[in-house]
């Protein structure tokens, strides 16, 4: 059975918002609240009073497609005299997939597009998935005694997008979107992936995947409006900065504090030009990159040992593009321009550029999870609320990371030999590199994130001694891997950013 929503739409807009939580107007259908309170008993839905929605409420799915008017049978402690109705405290935006397959649902399970061996995202499915936004409602906005309490007053709409017009509608709407969220905040939630090729919306190959240059130009339009702030996963800019992956070349040039491995980008113009040019020239940067690290004492043995007599080996990978997808291992200047010229000329791809990275020796990734305090002080050291680890098996000799791990930490402790000093360096140098990482993020939105995940690259270097090296921003909705209650506390960190 199709689950009903309320359509919300002003005329002449060709997108359609659809209320999913949130007070209706209607009428009792029979006697007053008084005697149907008298005859209620909670566990029997058939004494619950059944409710006829105004007339003025049109009922629809997912699609849009006009439902007949349900019964609603509603619970007393859900029912309202209409002159005890306030405004609501906040009109809460789901933008998300609404393509013709749900995210997850050939396989029952809420998870990413299967481009690694790693198993579902957890508990709570992934963000574009139907019931990790449920779960965020349930368990993070309902029980939020400053946006909804025991009163409820908040609401919660969807805009389904399900084409390339719906996305580019969000741009040219945004105004009248803007004016149906009436409570006195609203905030939208962006529940999708940007990515640089275009939107599949009929298959389930890719659901979830929408082209980031409409996702942008969509939400800095609503943000424009001065109405509805961007709660998840970021403001716009913030986002953008995050997912492009520029980051990695632009903070590469400074090897004392940011600890990244020598990375540049290589124009999409230039390699079609020339792709053997564009190698030699992105080789030839980085090794000059790599010299600078050398001999400030960053990483005085180089970040990987195959690199120590010159740079042989590394990574070529594009922006906007999720669980290790589109990162390709490369040895030498022709490989490298082989694989340079088939990212840029992957099916349907638009991406302006490749990011070109010096290999890193790693034993495993070393995942920190902060979440700043709401009276946290930017440039006040962060400790991370919480970490784990993660590892890459490539056991069929491809160019490509291979099987995603989850390491216990006896196992990570194992990987390090027992050396429990040198892990314990590991931790110590990731949170204090983290620092003048997370300002950065600063630069780009001057309030703190309310969550971001940083993904570190470790690697035992000898007795009590560790490297240590970023490989990631994740922004708010990473997956939290074993941490089940991490969800709930980003949930309401994003939540508490809207008081």
């Amino acid at each position: 059975m199709a689950t009903p929503f309320v359509a919300r739409q002003s005329a002449g807009m060709s997108v359609q918002l659809r209320q999913s939580h949130g007070w209706l107007n209607g009428t009792l259908d029979a006697g007053s609240i008084e005697e149907a309170r008298q005859l209620y008993e909670p566990g029997n839905k058939f004494s619950w009073p059944r409710i006829l929605p105004d007339r003025e409420h049109a009922f629809v799915d997912r699609h849009g497609s006009v439902l007949a008017n349900p019964e609603l049978r509603v619970r007393m402690e859900d029912i309202r005299a209409t002159e005890a109705a306030k405004p609501s405290e906040l009109s809460l935006l789901f933008v998300r997939w609404g393509g013709a397959h749900r995210i997850g649902e050939d396989s029952g399970e809420a998870q990413h597009v299967a481009v690694t061996d790693s198993p579902p995202w957890g508990l709570y499915g992934a963000p574009p998935s139907d019931w990790y936004m449920d779960a965020v409602v349930t368990f993070g906005l309902m029980t939020h005694p400053d946006l909804c309490g025991a009163a409820r007053n908040c609401e919660v709409v969807s805009l389904f997008l399900g084409s390339d017009a719906d996305l580019r509608s969000v741009a040219v709407e945004a105004t009248q979107i803007a004016a149906l969220l009436p409570g006195r905040r609203a905030a939208s939630f962006w529940m999708l992936w940007g990515a640089d090729f275009g939107s599949d919306w009929a298959s389930n190959r890719y659901p979830g995947y929408v082209n980031r240059r409409g996702l942008f130009a969509g939400q800095r339009a609503l943000e424009a409006t001065g109405r509805v702030k961007s709660a998840f996963p970021h403001p716009a800019d913030l986002w953008e900065f995050i997912t492009s992956k520029v980051w990695m070349a632009s903070l590469a040039a400074q090897p004392e504090t940011m600890r990244l491995p020598a990375c540049v980008m290589s124009s999409r113009e230039a390699i079609l030009k020339n792709p053997r040019d564009a190698a030699r020239s992105a080789m030839q940067q980085i090794e000059a990159l790599r010299q600078q690290y050398v001999y400030r004492g960053t990483w005085p043995e180089g970040a990987a040992t195959v690199n120590r007599r010159g740079l042989t080996k590394g990574v070529v990978k594009i922006g906007w593009s999720w669980e290790a997808k589109f990162v390709w291992f490369w040895t030498g200047e022709i490989q490298l321009a082989e694989y340079l010229l088939a990212m840029v000329k992957l099916p349907g791809c638009t991406s302006d550029y490749c990011l070109v990275q010096e290999w890193v020796d790693f034993d495993f990734e070393l995942r920190l999870f902060f979440l700043p305090r709401r009276d946290w002080t930017p440039g006040t050291p962060l400790t991370p609320t919480h970490y784990e680890y993660t590892a890459w098996v490539n056991d069929k000799g491809e160019d490509a990371p291979g099987r995603f791990l989850k390491p216990t930490a006896e196992d990570a402790l194992a990987r390090f030999a027992g050396d429990e000093l040198a892990l314990a360096s590991a931790h110590t140098q990731a949170i204090e590199a983290s620092q003048p990482l997370i300002a950065e993020l600063l630069k780009k939105h001057d309030q703190p994130v309310p969550f971001i995940r940083m993904d570190w690259m470790v690697k035992r270097r000898g007795a009590a001694t560790a490297q240590v090296v970023f490989g990631e921003y994740c922004e708010v909705g990473a997956d939290c891997l074993k941490w089940e209650a991490g969800p709930p506390k980003l949930w309401r960190a994003v939540l508490d950013s809207l008081v």
